[in-house]
């Protein structure tokens, strides 16, 4: 069997990268145990859907290596793989 899994908010974990870059981009006080989604409306309702879009094109670019690993994603993915029975793919949509 084939099982995909996604990159972007399953494996990897953007709560520090959408902080700084929030932050720094904005100069305004999110903090790292915020939901993207409440960044992305804070963003969207004080500086607009375009500035949110900008914000993601410098999170997925310049504050990526902020991003983390998500240790349970990881250990899920070990222990499928360990088995030899499935096929792992990742996938993204950027």
């Amino acid at each position: 069997m084939k099982i995909g899994f996604d990159l972007d908010n399953t494996i990897f974990d953007y709560s520090e990268a959408v902080m700084l870059a929030a932050n720094n981009t904005f100069d305004i006080s999110v903090h790292s145990n915020w939901k993207k989604d409440s960044v992305k409306t804070l963003i969207q309702k004080n500086f607009g859907e375009s500035e949110w879009t900008r914000l993601q094109g410098l999170l997925y670019t310049q504050y990526v290596s902020h991003a983390k690993i998500d240790e349970n994603a990881l250990r899920l993915i070990e222990e499928i793989d360990k088995s030899g029975q499935h096929h792992i793919e990742i996938v993204s949509h950027k």
